[in-house]
Formats: structure tokens, C-alpha cells, sequence
């Protein structure tokens, strides 16, 4: 017998320790042994080989023939970017093999078995493999994987593959294995639903290495509402990421609709810009913008949560506002309030919201004016949450400045309305301002006074003007 140490076509400095026994006919059983991991640079991985790993050896017409024949387990690390020296964003431990076989005659390289046993991220994400694919010819060799990612840690998931590609060279007489190259398709999300009230879908590239988000997906997903505005569908911009061992994420966008969406007759929606976020803060003028203007920073004490600029109009142009429509998610990913704050105004005609530009516009005003209100009381947020659940229309009044708008009309009002899931009940508040040649409200600013509408199972009411608080109007004929 002999020993020595035998070179792998995997990598330029790959080699095995073996112990070797002549059996005749020209043929040679080698044992191999390792103590350290193999570098499999043609699958960005290291091989940790099993002790039943051997190579065989065979002389024809004078050529000696090696055959390895592989068991063990891979951990890859590989760059997105397909730069090697990028960090590793695709770490996949523990993936077994099994007769993985290297010769020097076609097929060059096979295997009878893949699996997985290990931890696996894609960007920082954490990945299950539903399938491993192999596919080789006589000069390549591909190994691709079907994943699924979990995007957020319990309502959003997402599906794609990715594959590492190795060719087989011939240089200054040796041959040997190189990696060529991922391929990764973009990640696909399906029908992700959100506390019964959302879906998302669309799809989304890799985003490698971003200074504001690091490393992460985006592109144009389709947010659908199932609740409250049934049946309104819009195309979003979104972006998903992990930093600082948090994920976060956004979708924003905007939409004018030809035909106005009910939210209760005969009252609807016929415009929308805003969006979803999780653990993302807005911005004006810095982070992360979208075609609406507004910038997303990640910010791990942030919540979920839906905010957007609403245009509303009525049948027959007898009514028209703006408003900020915001839903409010609890801590489990259920639905605590949905609510709109805002300014009507009555017999408006039409408001100039008819175009995408100025719904876009309405809400940096609205998304400006709390951004503002909440810059210059930094410890009012949770008084301002606080506000919109007992007052709605005073809530109405911070962020869009509902009070002033409406003293300028002939007759709008300051409204808030919530509907509170969690005691099944809708409360909306109103402040009525009139101001025509022929009356005008008897309060300060052409206040008229105030109204309250609330229902709840067992229980209603409405209440106009209060016995300290009436409503009045001072009549004047010409």
C-alpha cells in the first residue's frame, strides 16, 4: 500500500489524505480521511466529508481514472451580488449529500441524494426548502432550492428559487469545477392576509447591501382592502428588510378611482395615498421615499399600522372632504379601530381631487401637518391616539386642520368617526361651521355647534348641541 494526498476539482487548494491498497487488474482502493473542512468553492460551501467517503482508482491503456465517491454535508454561504467577496446574505447549514461522485470522464459529476437538515436565511430571513433541484450536463453542474421566507414574523411569507451554478475548465491542462454565477427568481407573495382587513400580492427583488435598509426585498406589490372599502385594489410600492436583528417593511401608493367606493351610503371613497407599515417611521425629506414623497426610516419601537390620505365624496356632489383614514392593529395583529379624521363640506360640487397628483398632494399635506403637530409635541403621541378614541373631531382638527378649512366654507363640518372592533361600536363626532349670505353659525369662527352620533349592540344615540353647548345660526334676510 501507499499514502499521499490527492487533489479534489472542486476548488484550487482542495485535497484529501488517503491510504491506498493495490488490488489487482490495475485497480487501486483508496481510503480518505480529512480533519478539517473541504473548500467547495464551485458551490460557495465547505464539505465536512463521513468516514464511508472513498475514491477509486483505475488504470485503462496506461491513464489513471479517478472516481470520488462523497457522503457528508455542505454549509453554503454565498453573495447575492455574485461578487465573492461580498458579504455572505445566503447562509444554508447542514445540507447533506450523498454518493456525490467527481470523475475525469463524463458525467464529471453526479449525486444520488440532497437534503437538508440545518438552519437556512436568505437575506437575513429565515427560509424553509420545499424542494432541492439538481440538474447536470456534461460541463455543468446547478443546484437550485424552492424556498419559502417569512418576510414578517407572523403575516407576511413569500416564495421563490434560487440556484448556484458551477461549470466544469480546462486550464494549462487541469481540469476542475468553478462556480458560475445565482440565479434567483423574484420572490412571489400570494394572497398574504392582514388581521382580515388586507391582502397583499405581487413581487419583489433582491435588495443587497442598501444603506438605508441593508439587505432586503422590494417592488410593486397589489394591496387589496376585504373590509371597510371592499373591493379597492392598489398598486404599491414596498420594501422589506431586517436590520439590528428586526424586520420591517412598508407598502405606500396611491390611486383615483373613477367610481367612488362605498364606506356606507351615500358616502364613498374616490381616491386613496398612503400606506401600510411595520417597525418604520415616516420621514419628510429623508429614508426611504415613494411616489407620494414621504420617507420610511426603520424604527424597532414602531408598530403596525395603516395610514393614508382619503378623498370622500356623495351622490351627487351634494358632499366632499378629506380626511386621514388610519387603522389601528393591536399587538396580536388584530384590528383594535378604524377611523377617519377629517374635513366634509356640504353642497362642494367638485373639490379638484379628480386627478392622482392632487390626492397625492392632499395627503403630504395631511402626513405634513402630523408630522409637524407630532415634532413639536414629541410627548403627545399617545395623547394624540388617546384623542382620536374620546374625541374624533378634535383629533380631525391636529391632523388636517379640519376647524380652519371649515370656516372658510359655506357649510363643512370637522368630523371624526372611529369604529372600535373590540366593543363593536361606532362613534363619530362633528363640528358643523355655517357661513352663506343668508345664515351663519352664532359661534366663534361661524361655529354652528357641535353633534354626536354612537352606536353599539344594545345601545344608541344621537346628540345635537349639548344644554351648555347649543347649537345656534343667526338668520339675516337681504
Amino acid at each position: 500500500g501507499f499514502d499521499g494526498l490527492i487533489g479534489l476539482p472542486v476548488s484550487d487548494d482542495t485535497y484529501l489524505r488517503y491510504n491506498a491498497q493495490i488490488l489487482g487488474n490495475n485497480n487501486y482502493q483508496m481510503l480518505v480521511a480529512t480533519t478539517d473542512t473541504l473548500d467547495f468553492g464551485f458551490l460557495m460551501a465547505q464539505a465536512y466529508l463521513l468516514p464511508n467517503s472513498y475514491v477509486k482508482l483505475k488504470v485503462e491503456k496506461g491513464k489513471f481514472l479517478p472516481e470520488a465517491s462523497l457522503n457528508g454535508f455542505l454549509t453554503i454561504k454565498a453573495s447575492l451580488s455574485n461578487d465573492k467577496e461580498s458579504s455572505s446574505n445566503i447562509k444554508l447549514d447542514s445540507i447533506q449529500f450523498r454518493n456525490l461522485c467527481l470523475r475525469t470522464e463524463t458525467p464529471y459529476l453526479s449525486v444520488d441524494y440532497m437534503g437538508y437538515t440545518g438552519n437556512i436565511k436568505l437575506a437575513g430571513f429565515p427560509v424553509s426548502i420545499s424542494n432541492i433541484q439538481i440538474t447536470s450536463a456534461s460541463d455543468n453542474f446547478n443546484l437550485g432550492f424552492n424556498l419559502a421566507l417569512n418576510l414578517d414574523e407572523k403575516l407576511i411569507s413569500a416564495s421563490t428559487e434560487f440556484k448556484i451554478k458551477s461549470k466544469y475548465t480546462r486550464n494549462s491542462g487541469r481540469e476542475r469545477w468553478v462556480y458560475d454565477g445565482i440565479e434567483i427568481k423574484e420572490l412571489e407573495l400570494k394572497n398574504c392576509k392582514i388581521a382580515g382587513v388586507l391582502t397583499l400580492s405581487g413581487r419583489l427583488k433582491i435588495m443587497d447591501q442598501d444603506p438605508v435598509f441593508g439587505d432586503g426585498f422590494y417592488g410593486d406589490i397589489t394591496l387589496a382592502f376585504e373590509k371597510v372599502v371592499s373591493g379597492l385594489k392598489i398598486s404599491m410600492a414596498s420594501a422589506f428588510g431586517k436590520k439590528d436583528n428586526f424586520r420591517y417593511w412598508f407598502v405606500e401608493g396611491s390611486l383615483v378611482l373613477p367610481k367612488a367606493i362605498s364606506i356606507g351610503k351615500p358616502v364613498g371613497i374616490n381616491g386613496f395615498s398612503g400606506g401600510v407599515s411595520n417597525r418604520m417611521k415616516k420621514s419628510l425629506g429623508s429614508g426611504k421615499t415613494t411616489s407620494t414623497g414621504i420617507g420610511y426610516i426603520p424604527d424597532e419601537s414602531m408598530g403596525l399600522g395603516l395610514k393614508a390620505g382619503v378623498s370622500i365624496t356623495a351622490e351627487g356632489d351634494c358632499m366632499g372632504g378629506e380626511a386621514s383614514f388610519e387603522i389601528m392593529f393591536n399587538s396580536h395583529g388584530g384590528v383594535d379601530l378604524i377611523g377617519f379624521f377629517g374635513y366634509i363640506e356640504f353642497m362642494a360640487g367638485d373639490m379638484g381631487l379628480g386627478n392622482i397628483s392632487s390626492v397625492i398632494e392632499k395627503y403630504n399635506q395631511l402626513s405634513a401637518k402630523e408630522l409637524e403637530f407630532l415634532e413639536n409635541n414629541p410627548k403627545v403621541a399617545e395623547t394624540l391616539k388617546s384623542l382620536k378614541q374620546r374625541d374624533p373631531s378634535a383629533a380631525a382638527d391636529a391632523l388636517t386642520g379640519a376647524k380652519e378649512k371649515a370656516q372658510q366654507a359655506s357649510i363643512a363640518a370637522a368630523a371624526g368617526i372611529i369604529y372600535d372592533f373590540s366593543r363593536e361600536s361606532l362613534h363619530a363626532n362633528f363640528d358643523v361651521y355655517i357661513n352663506t349670505p343668508l345664515m351663519q353659525g352664532a359661534g366663534s369662527g361661524n361655529r354652528a355647534g357641535s353633534a354626536v352620533l354612537h352606536i353599539e349592540p344594545g345601545n344608541w344615540y344621537i346628540h345635537i348641541g349639548t344644554p351648555d353647548n347649543r347649537v345656534g345660526v343667526k338668520i339675516g334676510v337681504p
